[in-house]
């Protein structure tokens, strides 16, 4: 008993006291997210399967996942201009209502395909509202409550994903179109009512005022040349390269990961009311992971630590691809060591990279690089299709490869690292 008080204290704790140190927005702001988190997390994993049930195919899936992600990737384009444009409080109600509220409606009445296209082009939407969402939590925020309240969000994020076994028992108790078609339901109710309340606690910032004031500036003559520049500077720095496409790889790693559910109910045989056990254990060590294992990390190498969260991935990955049907033991197993690599390699790709890339550059390299993971997330759905198509398997060994090279690349910018020493 004092060890679990001791754990419910140190998670439960630092949290607590980072949040009364937030203040407007960014308070306003992390106090609703369980109203958006909580049933994300539920309805995302059961997805695929739900669009199975009623009758999409696996291509169809592939297709839907892509062109949804074409969507994000032309919102990303345009969200910055239409931030400045309408500002960011106006931004994230019109958007979030536009591509949460309306694709939650969406797809508790989904019928067939079409419906489900419809809500992946809306719902691609949301990289809008990630621009003026962020820019509406941390511009009028210190360094501190920026901090604080990320970490704090991290952690909301992560607690919900406890409790996705609930979708599991419901899913049991009524079966799964009905289950989610409730929850799809319910959170368009509880989405809905966080953006107006949202929208009524916070304020615009004040940088936000100066900008629509003089109504933003955006061209594609200009964007281009940005790109053109983060290539010239990309050119002569080989490890900003080398974690650029550590990037991108690990994102693709999850737009092909589209059919995990799928893979572990029709080819594992375990039951579709026990797979939401998987994202419940998972978030469960990367609460632990987070408040015990990340911290004595800190003080180490970036890259030693990447190399490390490669590794563990990689193998919690291995083990997926070698679980026998019915063994949910080892299914659980392949989970928690995946979340403990992936926990790992989260913040520390993040932060190496941000160091890889000079400061005056840093927002064109960014942006250049956001946009290239966008591009390269838009054929990741109809690829995992084709792949499944011919094994259902090959779809995670080839993620189980991602990493396995992004731990080659990781190697290769810590020779690269020692050479200049």
């Amino acid at each position: 008993m004092p060890v679990l008080v001791k754990f419910f204290r140190n998670v439960f704790g630092g949290t607590i006291s980072m949040f009364t140190s937030l203040r407007g927005n960014s308070r306003a702001c992390v106090i609703v997210e369980p109203m958006w988190t909580i049933f994300f997390v539920m309805v995302n994993f059961y997805q695929t399967l739900y669009m199975k049930e009623l009758g999409l195919t696996e291509e169809q899936i592939g297709l839907i996942a892509s062109l949804g992600f074409a969507s994000s990737t032309i919102s990303s384009l345009i969200g910055g201009p239409i931030t400045d444009k309408l500002g960011r409080k106006k931004t994230s109600l019109i958007f979030d209502i536009v591509s949460w509220s309306c694709s939650m409606l969406i797809w508790a009445f989904s019928q067939n395909i079409w419906f489900f296209l419809a809500a992946a082009l809306v719902n691609g939407m949301g990289k809008i509202v990630f621009v003026s969402w962020t820019c509406l939590v941390v511009e009028d925020a210190s360094n501190d409550e920026k901090v604080s309240c990320f970490t704090i969000l991290n952690m909301i994020s992560l607690v919900c994903g406890v409790f996705t076994p609930v979708a599991g028992l419901l899913v049991k108790l009524i079966g799964l179109v009905p289950a989610l078609r409730l929850l799809y339901f319910l959170g368009f109710i509880s989405m809905t009512a966080m953006f107006f309340i949202r929208n009524a606690w916070v304020n615009e910032t004040a940088l936000g005022r100066r900008i629509m004031e003089e109504h933003g500036s955006f061209t594609i003559a200009q964007r281009v040349a940005d790109y053109l520049d983060a290539l010239r500077y990309l050119a002569s720095k080989p490890q900003a390269i080398l974690l650029l496409f550590v990037n991108i790889l690990t994102n693709f790693s999850i737009g092909i990961n589209i059919y995990y559910a799928i893979y572990i109910k029709e080819k594992l045989l375990i039951d579709q009311s026990l797979v939401s056990i998987l994202p419940g254990v998972a978030s469960i060590v990367m609460i632990i992971s987070v408040v015990f294992v990340i911290p004595r990390l800190k003080g180490k190498d970036l890259v030693n630590n990447l190399i490390l969260g490669f590794s563990i991935t990689t193998a919690g990955w291995l083990i997926f691809i070698i679980t026998p049907a019915g063994n949910l033991v080892q299914l659980i197993v392949s989970s928690a060591v995946t979340a403990l690599g992936t926990s790992i390699i989260n913040p520390f790709r993040d932060t190496a990279w941000n160091n890889s890339i000079g400061e005056k550059e840093r927002a064109k390299i960014f942006s250049f690089g956001q946009t290239l993971v966008s591009l390269a997330l838009i054929p990741s759905g109809m690829f995992a299709a084709s792949m499944y198509r011919i094994n259902p398997v090959y779809p995670f060994a080839f993620i189980a490869l991602i990493f396995a090279a992004c731990l080659l690349m990781a190697a290769v910018v810590r020779k690269k690292i020692e050479r200049q020493a």
